[in-house]
């Protein structure tokens, strides 16, 4: 609803405002009065990585790892040290195979490995808890009274 005493802020006294939408329905844009000019149009397609090279996959040396480092962290049961250091070394281990994934998953990684770096990760995590679990283990055992 109009105001009587209001002037109409489209117009000035030099005229209608330039800037406005013509009343003959064209746009100087191209685009249609009633139409969005930030609609999508119906060509366009969602964006999708592509990759033209994929990076071999290290499944196997990561299980061979995890492996390794479950051995090593139930060893420390014998040595403090060694546990605590498994544990960290096979977060590590995991934090590799977690992003191999991923990179597998979009397509950057050869997704043959797929299995091998997910029993991987897995592995990593028995020996994160096993190292843990040793050296709080020896911890325990160390007379520390002495």
């Amino acid at each position: 609803m109009k105001h009587p005493d209001r002037p109409n802020p489209l117009r000035d006294r030099s005229g209608p405002n330039p800037f406005a939408d013509s009343a003959g329905g064209h746009s100087p844009t191209g685009v249609d009065p009633g139409e969005s000019p930030y609609s999508v149009s119906a060509d366009v397609r969602p964006v999708e990585e592509q990759y033209e090279l994929t990076a071999p996959h290290r499944g196997e040396r990561l299980l061979w790892a995890g492996i390794c480092l479950l051995v090593l962290s139930l060893l420390g049961v014998f040595v403090a040290p060694l546990g605590l250091l498994t544990a960290v070394v096979s977060v590590v281990v995991a934090l590799i195979a977690r992003q191999d994934l991923i990179a597998i998953r979009r397509g950057g990684m050869d997704p043959a490995g797929r299995s091998k770096t997910r029993r991987a990760l897995v592995v990593t995590m028995f020996a994160i808890v096993c190292g843990l679990a040793a050296f709080t283990w020896v911890m325990f055992q160390l007379d520390w009274n002495a």
